[in-house]
């Protein structure tokens, strides 16, 4: 599965679960689900996070990424 930018999924962290929006960088428009990348990722609900919590992506109940914290804003 691609993932663009402004690509609204469901994030999962530990036991928590919330939707949210991903943004590549300016310089990638696409990005396949298997690639490394650098992404921000906007939640639409606060949860506690820690740089380091393990998160996967998921679309349509199925994982199509996955990835750790590095910053939190």
């Amino acid at each position: 599965t691609d993932i663009t930018s402004n690509y609204q999924a469901k994030f999962f962290f530990r036991v928590t679960n919330v939707e949210g929006t991903l943004k590549l960088n300016k310089k990638r428009k696409a990005s396949p689900g298997d690639d490394n990348v650098k992404m921000t990722i906007e939640l639409e609900s606060a949860i506690g996070l820690e740089e380091g919590t393990e998160f996967s992506i998921k679309k349509d109940d199925k994982v199509i990424a996955g990835g750790f914290v590095t910053k939190v804003y």
